[in-house]
This record gives structure tokens, sequence and C-alpha cells, in this order.
């Protein structure tokens, strides 16, 4: 489908519902700046019975996870730098407690999971996910994004998920203490679910970008843990329920009065080959903020960004489409914003499938740049 202002200029098969692969993420983007808002935060928060008394606390460091997508090391954050993302440094928050005078804590620090579900990855994801570098542990204290990560990474391409993402991020922050001096006699560990924080004391803080900017990360590099973090986080504050299943209702419903006959996501990533959309509600997503809005900003840029900086450099479309793209077996799909040359901007969608599960991606690929050369090119 390919419109403009809402007047279609052409269809062929757009209420046809087929597998998107990424393009899933778009409705995730759109319900989450509806749910929570650009400008909504996490927090990762060190707490303990009670305040350290001379430099010395006693008793264990609970370190709460806060369901922060990009909580990261500094090698970590360095590398999402370079791809246009803002991580948040865990080390801000050990150096934080150190300048509060922190010098040594009785127990071990212990990791707190339980904003999130357990599941690490989504449930009806195919078990072939499970070796390959799709996406990270889903956990409400990853770090890294729940990656196994090597020194020196450039991108998270490769990496694979680690299988004990909390324990992980307690033995991070271990570290991160013992690196500025914090004597720390016993090792780290991870909270039995269902402890009641309530009474404990706020020890320090630590806040991430904004939603936004990890909207545009998402939608422009294509990050499947980005995404289903944030499904479980719309789970939780829709629902109090941080759970991948809550979070796609939680999609659904913030959508279903404005994109009739959307079906109930399967996860937020794309990767589910459940997932269903058609051409005509894609657009309709995209519509919702135009050419200008949020989720707009976010899309790779044809030969300058993201998972587009590659495709199309010193062509026409160069600089001229905002995309968002997608590819499982069997399936390729583009969609985003096209300025003409006339300076107008066109909404497209395209969605192929194969029955075979098998598709020639460069003969998709011709298909998408002939598509795009069209559109920037219409009067």
């Amino acid at each position: 489908m390919v419109s403009r202002r809402g007047e279609h200029l052409f269809a062929r098969n757009p209420e046809t519902a087929l597998i998107p692969a990424s393009l899933q993420k778009l409705p995730l983007a759109a319900a989450a700046l509806e749910i929570l808002g650009p400008d909504y935060t996490f927090q990762t928060t060190a707490m303990a019975r009670a305040e350290p008394v001379g430099g010395v606390l006693d008793g264990d460091l609970y370190l709460v996870g806060g369901g922060d997508p990009l909580l990261s090391t500094p090698s970590f954050a360095a590398m999402l730098t370079q791809h246009g993302a803002v991580g948040t440094p865990l080390a801000a928050l050990a150096a934080e407690l150190v300048e509060a005078g922190l010098s040594r804590i009785e127990g071990g620090v212990i990791a707190v999971e339980d904003r999130y579900d357990a599941f690490a990855r989504v449930p009806d994801w195919p078990q072939k996910y499970d070796t390959q570098s799709v996406a990270g542990s889903i956990n409400a204290i990853a770090v890294n994004q729940g990656y196994r990560t090597p020194p020196g990474i450039s991108s998270t391409w490769g990496l694979l998920p680690h299988p004990t993402p909390a324990l992980r991020a307690a033995t991070v922050f271990d570290d991160l203490l013992e690196a500025r001096s914090v004597v720390i006699p016993q090792s780290p560990a991870v909270a039995v679910r269902g402890g009641d924080y309530r009474d404990f004391v706020e020890l320090a803080n630590l806040t991430s970008a904004p939603l936004s900017d990890y909207l545009r990360y998402m939608l422009s590099e294509s990050d499947n843990t980005v995404a289903e973090m944030l499904v479980k986080e719309l789970g939780l504050v829709s629902a109090g329920t941080g759970s991948s299943g809550a979070g796609t209702l939680a999609v659904h419903g913030a959508l279903a009065d404005e994109i009739p006959l959307l079906a109930v996501p399967a996860d937020g990533s794309g990767l589910s080959p459940q997932n269903l959309l058609t051409c005509a509600q894609v657009v309709e997503v995209l519509d919702i903020g135009g050419p200008d809005g949020a989720v707009a900003s976010g899309l790779a840029v044809a030969g300058r960004s993201g998972t587009m900086e590659n495709r199309y450099a010193g062509t026409p479309v160069e600089g001229l489409v905002r995309g968002k793209s997608g590819s499982l077996d069997g399936v390729a799909s583009l969609a985003g914003f096209a300025t003409t040359t006339g300076g107008g901007s066109l909404t497209f969608a395209v969605i192929l499938n194969s029955p075979s599960g098998w598709i020639d991606n460069n003969a998709a690929g011709a298909f998408f740049g002939e598509l795009l050369r069209i559109l920037v090119t219409h009067p």
C-alpha cells in the first residue's frame, strides 16, 4: 500500500494478513508512546535494610532491576554510542555509592530480578533461536542486554544470551564496587523471587535515557532485545504483570480502536512467525504520528543510518526514505515514509511472504529499490 495524507494511491492485497517480521516493532513503538510516553525512563536502584554507618553497610546490598533495556558496562555503552544510542552506565551507580562514603559491605551484592517474570525468552519462539544471535536474555536487571559480551565488541551481531543474566549483573556490580576499593567479603547472588523491599532504604538510583531514545535505537537498528523488554514493561504498567503475554495484550489494547481487525501480537520484535499484519494496518500505524512523529524520527534513513545505512547509498533514494525493514525465513518487508521530489511525503508498506519458506533476498531487495525510486520521484 502507498498513501498520501490518508489517500490511497496504490494498493495490492492490502488487507491480506501476512507475517511481517520486524515491521511488528512499529505497532510496539506506537503503543509504547501511547502507554508510557516519550519521556518515560527506567530506574535501577541500590537498596539495603539500613543506611551504612561510617561507610560500612551491615548486610547485603540489593541491586534492584527496573527493566532498563540498555543497562551497560563501559565497553557496551561505548558500542551503543557508535550506533547512536545512549546506554545507562552501571558504573555511575557504583560511583554514586562510593561518593556517598560506602567503603565496605558486610554481606554481598544481591540482584533483584522480580520486576518481570522468569522467562528469559518469548515462550513460543522457535527452539532454533536459542542458539542463534537474535536477542539477549530478557531480564529486569540484565546488563549488556543479557548477552555474553567479550571486550571490544562493535555490535551485538553474533552474541549469544547469557544463561544467568541476574547473577551476572550482581557480579558486574560487585566488580565495579571493588574496583573503587569497596570491600565485599561475600560472593554476589540473586534474591529469591517474591521478596518485600518496601521498608528498605534507597542508597542510590540510576535513571535511563528517555523512551524516545530507546525507540530510536530499537527501530533504526531493529534491536530485538529492546523490543521484548519494552513488551514486558508495557504488561507491567498496563496490567501489573511483567510478562510477554500481558505486554502484547497491552499493545493490542492501545491500538485496537484506531486500527480495525488488528491481531494480538505474538511478540514485540517480530521474531515470531505467529505475528500477522496487513499492509493497510502498517500504514495506519505509521500515520498515527505521521512523517514528523516520534516513530518516523526513529526509523533508519536510506543510505545514511541504521539497518538502511548500506542500502541505496549513491542512488536517488539516499536520504529521502525513512524505513523499517524486516526479514525472516520466507519473509521480506519494508515500510516507512518517502519524501518526494516535490517535497511531499508518502507512507508505504510492503510485505512479501513465500509459501515455500524461501525468498530470494537479492530479488526482493531489487524490488524494494525500484519501488522506492518510484516513490521519491513521484510528483
